[in-house]
Parts: C-alpha cells; structure tokens; sequence
C-alpha cells in the first residue's frame, strides 16, 4: 500500500468520525461571517431606502440569484473537497454555468433596440466600487470559512480554496445587493462577478498553504 493510499484511508476514518462536528463548526461560521458581513452592509452602506420596490422587480431577483447560484456551487465544492472520500466532478462547469446564463441575458439586453447605451448599462453609477466593496464584505466570512476548513483534510487543498472563496464572495454579493442601486445584467455580469472572483483567487492562492493537510 503506498503512502497516499494510506493517508487517504486514515483520513477518511478520522472524517467518518468528524462528520457531524464539521457541519456543525461550518454553519456556525456562515452564519456568523454572514451576520458581519450584514452588520458592515447595513452600518457602512445602508440598504437601499427603495429595497420594497426594488424586490418587485425581476432584475433586482436575477442578480441576487446570480450571487446565490455562485455560492452555492461554492459551498458544495468545498464541503466536498474538505473531505477526502468524497469527489467531486466537473467543478469548473458548474461555476461556468451561472456565468454564461447571466452573461447571455446580458448580450440580449445590449442588443435590445430599447436598451440605454451599452456604457451606461456596464457603468451603472458604482463601477468603480462595486467589486471592491463585494470583496470587502467577504472578508469576514472568507476568514472564518478557512479557520473551519484548515482543520479538515482536503486532498485538494487550492479547489477548496478556491471554492471556499467563490462562496464568501457570493454571499458577500448577496448582501451588497440590498444595498447596490444597480439592476443591468450587463453590471452584474462585469462587477458583482469582478468582486465575487477576487476571494475566489485568493482562496486559490492561499488554500495551497492553509488548507494543506
């Protein structure tokens, strides 16, 4: 038996028997970097005063379900990778498909005789901070979302890194999106993309390190 295998095998005993603890220190920890990453929208930014209205409309619903379909693959992947046992398939797929849905909803939205200028519909009025400010309210769920995640045993330590980050950043976008102004397709599609991909490639960068078992 080589030393791989082994370690595959002791570490998967070692994850039958924390199993139901993981899951618990996991949930815990979204919902407390999530409750910050709330407390910072709401006392920094301010939810957006016409939120009611905006919630009736279905461009306000496709940005957050944008962010929603993110950090769901992202909290999939790396609950899955943490855990040696458990595979996971094409994971670049299914981070590709949300992208592609809202990036052809954009492209129609362009094309549409009616739609304001192709500039206005990229810009918005917050281009400049939006995905700073998406990353900005990741951070509190990136760090405790790692501080759970460095005492598992990932095989795969950068994908779950990296998954650990898309879903802190789609989190945090779902957030910012109570208080963002912003409902183009074509914003989302550059911007809450933008800020959602930048703690998914530090999570890449710094999963190698941390996450290494």
């Amino acid at each position: 038996m080589n030393t791989d295998k082994l370690i595959q095998i002791l570490a998967s005993d070692y994850m039958r028997d924390s199993h139901p603890a993981f899951k618990r220190r996991l949930l815990l920890a979204i919902g407390l970097g999530g409750g910050i990453s709330f407390l910072m929208m709401a006392t920094l930014l301010k939810i957006r005063p016409d939120l009611m209205f905006a919630a009736t409309l279905p461009t306000f619903w496709l940005k957050v379900f944008f962010a929603i379909a993110l950090l769901g693959v992202g909290l999939m992947g790396a609950t899955k990778t943490a855990m040696p046992g458990k595979s996971i398939t094409n994971p670049y797929w299914k981070i590709a498909l949300p992208i592609l849905v809202i990036w052809i909803i954009a492209y129609w939205t362009i094309i549409n005789p009616s739609a304001p200028e192709t500039a206005e519909l990229i810009k918005g009025s917050t281009w400049q901070v939006c995905s700073l400010l998406i990353a900005f309210l990741s951070t509190p769920i990136f760090i405790l979302v790692f501080w759970v995640l460095r005492d598992m045993a990932s095989v795969r330590p950068r994908l779950t890194g990296l998954m650990a980050g898309l879903f802190s950043g789609g989190l945090a976008a779902s957030i910012y999106s109570l208080h963002c102004p912003e409902l183009s397709p074509v914003f989302v599609g550059i911007w809450y993309l933008l800020g959602i991909l930048i703690p998914a490639t530090i999570g890449a960068l710094l999963g190698k390190k941390i996450l290494r078992w």
